[in-house]
């Protein structure tokens, strides 16, 4: 037996197999109490169920079925393959006006898929992200308004890169949607 500051080891038999024995005024005590997390993320409507509901939410929740789930941009709604969108370059109709091109092309699914395309000629790459997110919450904040069952690209054009930091998000969404509506077989 060989005593430190951490406590006495005892050495068994065998030379390999080393234990600590814990001296009396030492307990298990972890350093941190960890807090026990409740789910922290809310959901929609939901977020605090003692607030008093508005007569108008109250219509809402009874006439129409709102679940939020359906606003998210799942990974099933992204295109991400190189092959989709090269098949949707080479097959692909297109619909364009000052700010977009978007292609798209009929994928036999019961929903539609996004991608994104933006040149590094359009600016920094905080300016691409930033026009990436627009178009990707017009696309989650507007599936009803888009048709289901086809793969879409969207490619923002020159003047809309030349126009970027004097428009807002409303004009890029406005200008994207009339695109969108207008996809059809």
């Amino acid at each position: 037996m060989e005593g430190n500051r951490y406590g006495i080891l005892k050495i068994d038999g065998t030379p390999d197999t080393v234990k600590r024995e814990v001296r009396q005024d030492e307990e298990n005590v972890p350093a941190f109490k960890k807090k026990e997390k409740k789910n922290t993320r809310l959901s929609c409507k939901k977020e605090n169920p003692r607030r008093k509901k508005s007569s108008q939410e109250q219509e809402e929740e009874g006439s129409l079925e709102t679940d939020c789930m359906n606003e998210r941009f799942t990974r099933k709604e992204r295109l991400r393959l190189r092959k989709d969108f090269l098949e949707i370059f080479k097959e692909g109709k297109s619909l364009q006006n000052e700010y977009f091109v978007v292609l798209f092309l009929k994928n036999g699914l019961d929903h539609s898929r996004l991608g994104i395309v933006v040149k590094r000629k359009f600016g920094k790459a905080t300016r691409r992200n930033k026009l990436k997110r627009w178009v990707r919450e017009t696309f989650r904040k507007n599936k009803d308004k888009i048709p289901k069952g086809f793969d879409i690209v969207v490619i923002p054009r020159k003047r809309l890169s030349e126009e970027f930091e004097s428009i807002n998000f409303r004009v890029v969404q406005k200008k994207l949607l009339s695109l969108l509506e207008r996809i059809e077989e």
